[in-house]
């Protein structure tokens, strides 16, 4: 995990919500953070702040792209050929 983190790195959730069109709700980051919790807190990409998920930034962006990248690998290997 990185070190010496500058604190403007660190985004609550709602304030990323407010800032990308990557989610459409509240409820769909939320889903996304649980649904992938284990991986996003692993790899330094959330953290808890006085019990609030908050995004490290870039870490996030890179592991979101991450993990999206292994759903679509996943689709396309469970993908029914005709």
């Amino acid at each position: 995990m990185e070190q010496n983190l500058p604190l403007n790195k660190i985004q609550h959730w709602k304030k990323f919500l407010e800032e990308t069109d990557l989610f459409d709700t509240e409820f769909a980051i939320g889903w996304f953070i649980r649904r992938n919790q284990r991986e996003l807190v692993e790899a330094g990409a959330i953290i808890k702040v006085r019990n609030q998920w908050c995004m490290v930034r870039p870490k996030f962006d890179e592991v979101f792209i991450q993990i999206c990248q292994a759903r679509a690998a996943e689709s396309i290997e469970n993908a029914r050929v005709y």
